[in-house]
C-alpha cells in the first residue's frame, strides 16, 4: 500500500475564487504562499469567513483540499460544503473540524490545513467556511489547492527522508571567529519509487512534464499520520532519469523542496 501521495493542483484563476470579505483574494491562487489573503475581522467564532471555488463546467475529479501557509490557530475550524450548482445547497464533507494540522514540533506560526476525501469528488462548487478563535489575529492564507491525488501501489523504498536547507549564512572569519546571518530552515523530501508498473510510470511522467521544477504541487508523506511536517508544498528539484528494472517495473528517484 502506498505511503505517500502527490497532488497536482487543478488550474484556477482569480475568477475561480470569491471571498465573503478580506483582502488579497487573488493571492489564494498565486504560486507564492508568502502572498496571502487576509481576513479583515480578527478572531471571531461567531462570524465565519467564506471562500467559494467554482471549478467550471465539466470539472475534473478531485479529492484533496489544502490551505497553504495559514496562521490558523490550533482551535480554528472549517466546514467544507460542495455542490453541483451552488456550494450552499450541496453536501457537507467536513463540519466544524480543526483546520490546523497537529505538529510534531510547535515551532512555526504558520502551517498547512489539509483534507483528503475518502472518495473522488466531482462537484463544481466548493465552499470553505473558516472560523478563527476569539482573541487571535485575523486569519491569513497563502494558497488554496484543490487537486487530484496520485499514489503508486507499493510504498517508497527505505532510506528516504527530509533534507534540510538553511538559507542563513555562516562565514569563518580570519581571526578564527564566526559571522552568522540568520535565515530560515526549509524542508523537502527525497524518495525512491522502486516498483512502478508501466501505467504508474506514465502517470508520474505526466505529472513531472506538467510541473517540471517551476510549477508547485502538494506532497503528503505518510498520509495515514497526517501532521503538519508531513505536508509539503513546493517543487521538484534535481531531476533524474528513471531506471527500467525489467519489462514490467521501473525505479524512479525523486527530490522535492518546500517553498516556505
Amino acid at each position: 500500500m502506498a505511503d505517500m501521495i502527490l497532488t497536482e493542483p487543478l488550474p484556477m484563476t482569480s475568477a475561480s475564487v470569491s471571498v465573503s470579505r478580506g483582502t488579497g483574494a487573488a493571492n489564494l491562487v498565486s504560486f507564492d504562499p508568502r502572498e496571502v489573503w487576509q481576513d479583515v475581522v480578527p478572531g471571531s467564532p461567531a462570524s465565519a469567513a467564506t471562500i467559494d471555488v467554482d471549478l467550471g463546467t465539466n470539472p475534473p475529479t478531485w479529492d484533496v483540499i489544502a490551505l497553504i501557509n495559514t496562521n490558523a490557530a490550533n482551535a480554528a475550524t472549517w466546514t467544507i460544503t460542495t455542490g453541483a450548482s451552488a456550494p450552499a445547497a450541496g453536501a457537507t464533507s467536513v463540519t466544524g473540524s480543526a483546520m490546523r494540522l497537529a505538529s510534531e514540533e510547535l515551532a512555526d506560526a504558520t502551517g498547512p490545513s489539509t483534507w483528503v476525501s475518502p472518495t473522488p469528488q466531482t462537484s463544481r462548487h466548493i465552499r470553505l467556511a473558516l472560523t478563527q478563535p476569539t482573541g487571535q489575529a485575523a486569519l491569513t492564507i497563502g494558497g488554496l489547492i484543490v487537486g487530484k491525488s496520485w499514489k503508486p501501489l507499493y510504498p517508497r523504498e527505505p532510506g528516504t527522508g527530509r533534507p534540510p536547507t538553511d538559507t542563513g549564512v555562516r562565514t569563518r572569519l580570519d581571526d578564527g571567529g564566526l559571522s552568522t546571518v540568520p535565515g530560515k530552515l526549509l524542508s523537502g523530501f527525497k524518495w525512491v519509487f522502486g516498483d512502478l508498473d508501466p501505467g504508474e510510470l506514465a502517470k508520474l511522467w505526466g505529472v513531472l512534464r506538467r510541473r517540471r521544477t517551476t510549477e508547485p504541487l502538494l506532497l503528503i508523506e505518510d498520509p495515514g499520520e497526517l501532521v503538519a511536517e508531513n505536508v509539503h508544498y513546493g517543487t521538484f528539484v534535481d531531476l533524474e532519469a528513471y531506471e527500467r528494472r525489467d519489462q514490467s517495473k521501473s525505479r524512479f528517484a525523486m527530490s522535492f523542496e518546500d517553498w516556505v
